[in-house]
């Protein structure tokens, strides 16, 4: 009995739940079907056919649903063509062709495709024109890449402007490799380091073709050599006065404004003398017992040598002998504590057994001191 029971129970489950869904397939037919009457109303042929779809597509085998899916099929492809053929009467082609495009995918129609033909064609032709207008812009802005780039376009398109159009592309093309001479030469002089000359080439070949790749790229090195000149100068100036900081500075931003072997060899040169002088000025600083000094001097110059844990001896001296003289120092003011603290750091920087009995002492005092 309870299976017998059991069995009922899911039977009436089952039952609801495919009333439910039913009810709710109902619900989507309807607000589908709905929306699409109202576009229908409206005129929107192609809103009405999109949710006509839906609404058949949830219940295939309503005619009434199918009746009104084609009808507005029929008229969203009424509707697009009577478009596109007023757009070609208007002499807008790109409309045309989208219009009529639009028509076939609803309904494929022998009239309509013999429309779009023409429209194509059309389009062709208009596209061929615009090309001429623009290259005639292009030319008259000296941008005669795109001049020549537009008159192909529109020989292409249309073969019947080819005699119009091959006199002016001619014209373009003779121009072109007129300013690719000047250019050529331009780039020499810049080769030969005769700025001026090269400027004046340069800018001779722009007034013919104002886009023309050589001598842009020659105009951008030539000021490029004008900004590293200058920092060159600066450096060799800086060289006079051993401000080596300031030399290698300036003659590290030459050869990166614009490398040569000249300028390499150049910081190549400054950084040794760098090296050297900073150096000097650590070991006289050593000698004075300049310890902050010497510190300085050392690690500017290892930042001109050649390898970076250079004078890293010389410097660690130097900073024993800061701890050194500090901890004697705080020693003498009765700071126990400071004194042992940098008797360590001297430690840690050249251990000695003369500085490990001094921090013994020095520990074994401050544990007797009383608090």
């Amino acid at each position: 009995m309870q299976c017998v029971r059991n069995r009922q129970r899911h039977r009436a489950i089952h039952a609801s739940l495919l009333g439910l869904a039913l009810s709710l397939l109902c619900a989507c037919v309807g607000y589908y079907s709905g929306r699409g009457d109202s576009a229908a109303e409206r005129g929107d042929w192609d809103a009405a056919f999109e949710a006509y779809l839906s609404a058949v597509q949830r219940a295939p085998e309503d005619e009434a649903l199918k009746s009104k899916l084609e009808q507005a099929r029929t008229e969203a492809a009424r509707m697009h063509r009577e478009a596109g053929l007023r757009a070609r009467q208007e002499r807008r082609p790109h409309d045309a062709v989208k219009e009529l495009e639009a028509s076939l995918a609803y309904l494929d129609d022998e009239s309509t495709r013999v429309e779009l033909e023409a429209a194509l064609v059309e389009r062709q032709r208009a596209d061929a024109e615009k090309a001429v207008v623009d290259a005639t812009i292009a030319e008259k802005e000296r941008d005669l890449g795109t001049a020549r780039e537009q008159y192909e376009r529109a020989r292409e398109l249309n073969p019947e402007l080819a005699p119009s159009v091959n006199g002016k592309l001619a014209s373009v093309v003779e121009r072109i490799e007129r300013a690719e001479e000047i250019a050529q030469q331009a780039a020499k002089l810049l080769d030969q380091g005769d700025l001026e000359k090269a400027r004046q080439r340069a800018e001779q070949a722009l007034e013919i073709h104002v886009k023309e790749p050589t001598a842009i790229t020659v105009r951008g090195e030539i000021k490029a050599e004008r900004e590293a000149s200058a920092f060159e100068r600066e450096a060799r100036n800086a060289e006079t006065f051993s401000n080596y900081a300031l030399a290698v500075d300036r003659a590290r931003r030459a050869q990166a404004t614009r490398a040569t072997e000249k300028r390499s060899e150049l910081v190549e040169s400054l950084e040794q003398q760098a090296f050297r002088f900073y150096k000097r000025e650590g070991d006289r600083a050593m000698d004075r017992k300049l310890w902050l000094d010497a510190v300085d001097a050392y690690g500017l110059a290892r930042t001109y040598g050649p390898d970076p844990r250079a004078l890293q001896q010389e410097i660690v001296q130097a900073r024993y002998e800061i701890e050194l003289d500090s901890g004697d120092f705080s020693l003498r003011q009765g700071d126990v504590a400071g004194a042992l603290a940098h008797y360590e750091q001297a430690y840690a920087y050249r251990p000695s057994r003369s500085l490990e009995r001094r921090i013994r002492e020095l520990r074994a005092s401050s544990a007797q001191t009383p608090r």
